[in-house]
């Protein structure tokens, strides 16, 4: 009965009718039925997991000496630039 009344309360009709899903259609396409016309018809689902990326160490965990995660961002090798050409050079002052 509460349901009801707030129902009636709102500024639309908050209830989903068939038409109204027959309206928003199906879920993932698009509303030209002409643009989805290889997806509603494809034999396989669609693999969203990635499984055969070919990623380079995607699957293995460099650790370093102390069993922690190598941090390759920080290492030289990964910070060069132009003006960043002699990094493993000492600056005394």
């Amino acid at each position: 009965m509460e349901k009801n009344k707030e129902n009636k309360k709102a500024d639309y009709n908050p209830e989903v009718t068939q038409e109204d899903l027959d309206a928003l259609g199906k879920k993932g396409l698009s509303m030209d039925a002409r643009d989805d016309r290889k997806l509603q018809q494809r034999e396989n689902k669609v693999d969203f997991t990635g499984k055969d990326l070919d990623v380079p160490k995607g699957n293995q965990t460099i650790l370093d000496n102390n069993n922690k995660v190598r941090d390759e961002e920080n290492k030289f090798y990964s910070q060069g630039g132009e003006r960043k050409n002699n990094l493993e050079e000492r600056k005394d002052s």
